[in-house]
């Protein structure tokens, strides 16, 4: 999608729900919203909307309220709407520790322990934690390195990608502090992180190979302190006809209900500037299911000759 009849000024994150498909377009500050149950109707947005955005960014959706929470870069806020993108209400913290410095994405928790919103406030080079009411909860640190995207998978591990580390951090929710550390691959940039319908682990990514730059999904069936194990597959962005090769991806979710795959890219710049002007929706079918890591069949286990029986050596009597 874009062109001259919609054209996006910097497409950036993607969140699918059951029946909606939410494309923020971060530099015309506006979000863009698309019907889940027809994503090949090209141009045809259900809506767009405004609410005095400045650089939307990351969202996440609580559908037993209908609460679309939104990340509001600009502005340090959160924005509440419902799947609509009818406003609610909003929250713009104004000292600190409740204070966010560029929030870009949400992440909501497990229903345990309330649904809390987990949310990367990127330039404090935290995680701040809210109830949905804007209640403060807390905060962790992220060692000083510009927290980008974050999502939850089934068993509630927290993925945070780290843009300039070229690393994601995996947190355990009893352990906050201490997550372990995947670096993705050398000239590697991940952005947006989601969490597939079968766990898998995807990243939206620029990438570098011998000087030039594309933009590409990369798919794990799991992330550890060596992702070469779990690596399922990357996808390349193919250029539209007439645009740059070099081109970037930046946001990335899958459709539960389709399982179309949704991606922002777009070309670069000079200087590395420039819009990602384009979304790709895939049939996410074409992209390998992440295959976990053979067992190694043990090896056979050698069975003792067995030992003959000694032979009767005959007595003087029984000689004849």
């Amino acid at each position: 999608y874009g062109n001259t009849d919609l054209q996006y000024e910097r497409a950036h994150f993607v969140l699918t729900t059951d029946t909606q498909t939410y494309v923020t377009d971060r530099y015309n500050d506006s979000i863009y919203r698309y019907p889940s149950s027809d994503a090949a109707r090209p141009n045809d947005p259900t809506g767009k909307f405004d609410r005095n955005f400045s650089q939307p960014s990351g969202a996440a959706y609580y559908a037993p309220d209908d609460d679309l929470f939104i990340a509001d870069i600009g502005n340090n806020r959160i924005v509440v709407t419902d799947k609509d993108g009818v406003f609610k209400r909003d929250w713009q913290p104004a000292a600190p520790p409740a204070q966010m410095n560029a929030p870009h994405d949400i992440a909501i928790g497990p229903p345990s322990e309330g649904s809390k919103l987990y949310i990367t406030d990127t330039a404090a080079n935290r995680m701040v934690i809210f109830e949905r009411n804007e209640s403060y909860v807390g905060e962790f640190s992220v060692d000083d390195e510009d927290p980008t995207s974050c999502a939850f998978d089934s068993q509630y591990r927290l993925y945070v990608t780290h843009k300039a580390l070229g690393m994601v951090f995996i947190h355990e929710l009893d352990d906050l502090d201490n997550p372990r550390k995947v670096l993705i691959e050398d000239g590697v940039k991940p952005k947006q992180i989601n969490i597939g319908p079968n766990d898998e682990v995807l990243i939206a990514t620029s990438e570098s190979d011998g000087g030039t730059e594309f933009g590409a999904v990369r798919i794990y069936a799991n992330l550890n302190e060596d992702s070469n194990n779990s690596y399922c597959a990357v996808a390349n962005l193919v250029p539209l006809d007439g645009e740059p090769a070099s081109r970037e991806a930046y946001g990335v979710d899958v459709d539960p209900v389709n399982k179309y795959l949704w991606v922002t890219d777009g070309p670069r710049e000079a200087g590395g500037q420039g819009g990602h002007v384009y979304v790709y929706v895939f049939d996410s079918s074409l992209i390998p299911t992440p295959t976990p890591e053979p067992t190694p069949t043990p090896e056979p286990t050698a069975t003792p000759p067995e030992t003959p029986e000694p032979t009767a050596t005959p007595t003087a009597s029984s000689v004849r």
